[in-house]
């Protein structure tokens, strides 16, 4: 196994860890975790590592945040969910695309952004419909 591999594997280890943290409310930890591999994350080869570590960043970083700054600090990390988006759409990443949408939806919809919102909602039924044609269930 080469260094490189090794290299990455630990980077999918801890995202995987920082998704885990996520989804038992430990969004601080997560945040940390995170954190510890986002610089090699982005550096890697790797489309579904780079935007997996965007949207764990963001979405722990918006967890973490005081509320009357989470307007602000989502307009900071919106690009990073654009392009987290983007990949997961070069990968046709089911999973994380559909999480992605809702969440964006989401912040939108919070944020009073209506059309924003409805632009997701439109992709993500473009993006569903598409599926379905080529896979149907």
């Amino acid at each position: 196994v080469s260094t490189q591999s090794t290299g990455e594997q630990l980077i999918r280890a801890n995202l995987l860890l920082a998704e885990a943290q996520i989804s038992l409310k430990l969004p601080h930890q997560a945040l940390d975790t995170v954190h510890s591999v986002f610089i090699q994350a982005l550096s890697s080869n790797s489309t579904l590592i780079q935007s997996t570590a965007r949207f764990l960043y963001a979405q722990s970083k918006l967890s973490t945040c005081p509320a009357e700054h989470r307007h602000t600090t989502f307009r900071t990390l919106e690009s990073h969910l654009i392009t987290a988006l983007a990949g997961f759409l070069a990968l046709s990443h089911v999973r994380y695309v559909t999480e992605l949408f809702y969440f964006l939806a989401r912040l939108y919809d919070e944020f009073g952004m209506r059309d924003d919102r409805n632009k997701c909602a439109k992709k993500f039924r473009n993006f569903y419909q598409n599926l379905t044609i080529h896979d149907p269930l």
